[in-house]
């Protein structure tokens, strides 16, 4: 007989759903809804059809340069320079494109030259340099890559609004900027990572205007005219909306909060109630209180009374506090540790860590920013237990990376690396000397004690 379902906590249900929309940002400063070339930073390519820069990136795994509006020009020269006086400058947009015709017909495409910008070649190069330092930046503060090469436009009005038309990206390719000295000049990349549809379009057009889309692609298989057609029919109906399918942009798009909106929705889960039922989440959400987990220990608890050192498994050093919180959290306790820097909480993490591995438990670690995650995984490492971890945040962790590594974990031998007998019981026996000796130096002197002092 299968086991009864266990029913929901639908109180938190609706708490889950107020909450989730806090994390959404369908704001018009999301350049996920209203992409506007910044200032600074990012490009927009001219030239290159969507459906081409895919298949050279994602599908060929090529590296791209960029060419400045310089570069097209010297490319160009044989066409632009073939009268005495030079070229007509009011001609110029239609002899590039007769000489971006004869490029295609002898390579395929321009894409065989490198990603045309259009810039002037010093805006170009300020432009890439100060895109590359921000991409690095995100990746550096957070672990997370936030530079994309954009592919289509959606071209959508608000409601009532005749006037301003919106520019929202379709798709999104994940890419790396790299070059090999300081000298030579940026070539993109496809970072490895998935390409994805732009998901908060998805749920805004779902929410706002009743249009569902498919929110997720196949990266093998996609055809991205085919895509883009598809888009197009759907929103039709729309009055003043279209899809730009030549629209090609480098620039920068985070769309982290809505993978949270998304995982705390019921509906992802196989199993509601494994959500809903969730300890943690009722207690910060719900009906749920921590004040249970306050500690078991006062301050004028002696640590060595709770804590058997033979049954210990720190494997950093650890103060009195630090060690009545590791107790704390192996009895089941949740807690809030706070400390100024110094204060020792990276290594009270480590012993937290080393002790659920000590007790077969899995442990998820996680932090806002990715020095606070290498500094924990270093001092895992010194201690040899980094082989336990597998790292989810680093920029160079590409599924193929992450497989061969479990791949390499899951053959390893358990390493039973325990303290012996002896070991133990030599521990055991400079820990009652120490105390015995505490004890002594404390204890009353026939009939004085020093608080009897005056």
């Amino acid at each position: 007989m299968s086991k009864p379902a266990v029913p929901s906590n639908e109180g938190l249900r609706s708490t889950l759903a107020e909450v989730r929309k806090e994390l959404l940002d369908f704001g018009l400063r999301n350049p996920l809804l209203n992409y506007r070339l910044l200032k600074s930073r990012g490009l927009e390519i001219a030239g290159v059809r969507p459906a081409e820069a895919y298949q050279a990136l994602v599908i060929l795994g090529r590296e791209l340069s960029f060419l400045s509006e310089e570069d097209m020009q010297e490319a160009m020269s044989p066409v632009l320079f073939d009268s005495a006086d030079g070229p007509d400058r009011t001609m110029l947009p239609a002899i590039r494109n007769r000489h971006n015709a004869q490029l295609t017909a002898q390579t395929g495409s321009l894409i065989g030259r490198g990603l045309p910008t259009g810039l002037h070649e010093q805006e170009f190069e300020k432009r890439l340099l100060a895109t590359y330092y921000t991409a690095r930046t995100s990746i550096e503060e957070q672990g997370v890559n936030t530079l994309f090469l954009a592919l289509g436009m959606l071209l959508w009005r608000e409601p009532g609004d005749k006037e301003e038309l919106r520019r929202a990206p379709l798709l999104l390719v994940p890419i790396e900027l790299e070059r090999k000295s300081a000298g030579e000049g940026f070539r993109a990349k496809y970072s490895g990572d998935d390409v994805v549809p732009n998901v908060c379009l998805m749920e805004f057009l779902k929410q706002s205007f009743g249009l569902q889309l498919e929110d997720q692609v196949e990266t093998e298989e996609l055809d991205i005219d085919d895509y883009f057609l598809a888009i197009g029919k759907l929103i039709s109906k729309q009055e003043g909306w279209s899809v730009d399918p030549e629209s090609v942009v480098l620039g920068f798009f985070s769309f982290a909060k809505f993978l949270m909106y998304r995982d705390l929705d019921p509906a992802t889960w196989s199993d509601e109630a494994s959500l809903l039922n969730h300890q943690l989440l009722d207690r910060l959400l719900g009906t749920g209180s921590f004040a249970a987990d306050s500690s078991q220990f006062g301050d004028s608890d002696f640590i060595d009374d709770h804590l058997a050192v033979s049954q210990s498994f720190h494997v950093l050093d650890a103060d009195s506090t630090q060690s009545l919180a590791i107790l704390d959290v192996a009895t089941g306790r949740s807690m809030v540790i706070q400390g100024p820097p110094g204060t020792g909480k990276s290594q009270t993490i480590v012993n937290l860590i080393a002790e659920a591995v000590a007790s077969k438990k899995r442990v998820l670690f996680v932090a806002e920013k990715r020095a606070a995650l290498e500094v924990v995984k270093q001092r895992l490492d010194k201690v040899n237990l980094g082989a336990v971890c597998l790292e989810l945040h680093s920029n160079k962790v590409k599924k193929k990376e992450v497989i061969e590594e479990l791949k390499r974990t899951v053959c390893l031998q358990a390493n039973e690396a325990a303290r012996s007998t002896v070991d133990k019981a030599i521990l055991e026996d400079a820990q009652k000397q120490l105390n015995d000796y505490c004890n002594a130096v404390n204890a009353s002197a026939g009939g004085w004690n020093r608080g009897n002092q005056t």
